[in-house]
């Protein structure tokens, strides 16, 4: 059943097909929030789950670039700023995303997604000390 107080997006989009894969603008944090807000807005649940996925499909450049920062550190040796476990079906929690947004001015909405989402993203996947 879906419900819109808690949406979640699944990290296996990160292996979304090549067609949602390919690099295109990241969206700032206020257009994300505008996409958010027009899919919740929708009246028939039909169209609100549409628009939450058209949203969820537009966030996987930003997810391909994270996974991409997580391979590069591994390669060169670096500490790993996070460590999702292989093929995870974890979650990121859009409705949180969302709501941290909506906390900034609207003046201040102009940063990439990315500066929200991988944060939220590293604490969901902490790596465990030994």
């Amino acid at each position: 059943m879906f419900r819109s107080d808690l949406v979640v997006l699944s990290i296996a989009l990160i292996a979304a097909s090549p067609a949602l894969a390919q690099p295109s603008s990241v969206m700032t944090e206020g257009e994300f929030l505008d996409r958010w807000n027009a899919a919740q807005g929708q009246k028939e649940l039909p169209d609100k789950v549409a628009g939450v996925i058209r949203l969820t499909q537009q966030l996987v450049p930003a997810l391909n670039h994270y996974k991409q920062i997580l391979t590069d550190d591994s390669a060169a040796g670096r500490p790993p700023r996070a460590c999702p476990p292989p093929g995870s079906k974890a979650t990121v929690n859009l409705t949180a995303l969302a709501r941290a947004i909506a906390l900034l001015p609207p003046d201040q909405r102009g940063a990439p997604i990315e500066d929200l989402l991988f944060p939220q993203l590293d604490r969901t996947f902490p790596c465990r000390t030994i």
